[in-house]
């Protein structure tokens, strides 16, 4: 999940998405079970699906009253952001209490998400599951959130932040290196990859680049959650990330009955 360095750092760490989530007791702890089945959301194959049991007990009843207090509305009603943050929230959730029912409902709004082109969303990366991968060009599609535009020609992806500073990053896909600033050189300890995805533009089929979220985090201060049991991944930005934590917060009172 939003795990490795956070959004920037100290962003769902601890007790955010990435610690409880699903790299906690997620996918990585109690992770690919061959108990687990698909939900009722998205088909595809994707992230293995844990084992989920009872978990907390809570009811959509229950999920539905915490989004709305900690979100100020009902899922409908909410912005892009939000409601991609409320997903992510369910799927972290789950992971970490091993609750089938906040998995199940986290793939019903998964729907929503994907019925409305949500800019969040985005193809996991297949060829890798020891880690997750953050998709450069959803970073773009959501820049005005992320504040970084990519530009890519061939081989090269560029990385431009265009408010609230200058920082530019340039990644060779096959590559491990990074160009920071048009000067400094940083090196990733596994190569830029890239993979098509006909969610970025419509039907229009791609091959866009694909960076380990820890580096996602450190450089552009964005990380992800992917869905188990689908193909999808939810891009989580500085603002979604506050967002998560909240939610986390009010499903927490929730389940302890408060």
């Amino acid at each position: 999940g939003t795990g490795g360095n956070g959004t920037g750092g100290n962003g769902t760490g601890g007790n955010g998405a990435g610690g409880t989530g699903a790299g906690g007791n997620g996918t990585g702890g109690n992770g690919a079970g061959g108990n687990g089945t698909g939900g009722s959301g998205s088909s595809g194959s994707g992230l293995p699906v844990p084992a989920y049991g009872a978990g907390t007990g809570l009811k959509e009843s229950n999920f539905d009253r915490a989004i709305r207090d900690a979100l100020g509305g009902d899922f409908d009603g909410l912005s892009e952001g939000d409601q991609a943050a409320a997903v992510a929230t369910l799927i972290s959730f789950a992971n970490a209490r091993l609750d089938r029912a906040a998995y199940d409902y986290a793939n019903d709004l998964l729907n929503t998400l994907e019925l409305e082109n949500c800019p969040f969303i985005y193809r996991q990366y297949v060829s890798d599951y020891s880690r997750e991968y953050v998709s450069l060009a959803a970073v773009d599609k959501c820049r005005r959130y992320t504040k970084y535009r990519m530009v890519q020609k061939e081989l090269k992806v560029t990385m431009s932040q265009f408010v609230g500073g200058s920082a530019s990053y340039v990644f060779g896909i096959g590559s491990d290196q990074v160009e920071k600033n048009n000067s400094k050189n940083d090196k990733m300890d596994v190569a830029c990859v890239s993979q098509t995805d006909e969610s970025i533009r419509g039907s229009k089929s791609a091959k866009y680049a694909y960076i380990p979220e820890n580096y996602s985090g450190k450089y552009m201060y964005c990380t992800c959650v992917y869905i188990p049991g689908t193909e999808w991944a939810i891009l989580i930005t500085p603002q979604t990330d506050k967002k998560i934590a909240q939610l986390l917060d009010r499903l927490d009172l929730e389940a302890d009955g408060e």
